[in-house]
């Protein structure tokens, strides 16, 4: 690849990888920035080896995602999103960004499944593209109840398979008052379905 080449791919894919890197930063523009920066200098000196033509984008976010695996962001993890909105605090830098929630939320998960998260629900990827970004087995991404046994320590994965029947589930905040009341689902695999309050919540 030319150096032209190289400026032409960049310039087409900056935006994309500063997305990617600020998620995985959990809004941390400085950290973002930083991790783009070395990542596009280590793509520029090992683009004598591009070989996936037409795939410029993955073989870029492979070298982004393992730049921040050796850098301190990935260290930075929290135990629950409340956690995290603490850490972070209203005067923080970071509470500007648009989706303050998305980055508290991916600031509780582990760095590979943080870049698994993003690349899935963010930059569109399919299982497997993303195994071969974050060099992980395709079984990453797979729907699956996690057990942690307390006996032994150990801790088992049960993938999700079928339909989901939810019959006369009641559901409530606080004991004996039922935000909803004899809800009967019906959800086909991969079907989504939400409840919407008059604030915008989800449940």
């Amino acid at each position: 690849m030319t150096r032209e080449e190289f400026i032409t791919h960049v310039e087409r894919e900056q935006e994309a990888l500063r997305g990617f890197l600020l998620a995985l930063c959990c809004g941390n523009k400085d950290d973002a920035d930083d991790l783009a920066q070395d990542a596009l200098v280590k793509a520029y000196l090992s683009s004598d080896g591009y070989q996936d033509k037409g795939k410029f984008r993955s073989w870029l976010f492979k070298i982004a995602h393992n730049t921040f695996l050796n850098h301190k962001a990935s260290c930075r993890t929290m135990e629950s999103v409340e956690a995290a909105r603490t850490l972070i605090g209203n005067t923080s830098a970071e509470s500007s960004f648009a989706h303050q929630d998305l980055y508290l939320a991916l600031r509780t998960l582990p760095p590979k499944e943080r870049s698994a998260i993003t690349l899935f629900y963010l930059s569109g990827y399919s299982i497997k593209e993303i195994a071969t970004i974050t060099e992980s087995s395709e079984r990453t991404g797979h729907w699956a109840w996690k057990h942690f046994h307390k006996a032994d320590g150990t801790t088992t994965y049960a993938e999700l398979r079928g339909d989901i029947v939810m019959d006369m589930v009641d559901f409530s905040y606080v004991p004996g008052k039922l935000v909803l009341e004899d809800i009967c689902l019906y959800a086909k695999p991969g079907q989504k379905i939400a409840f919407v309050g008059a604030t915008g919540a989800g449940k």
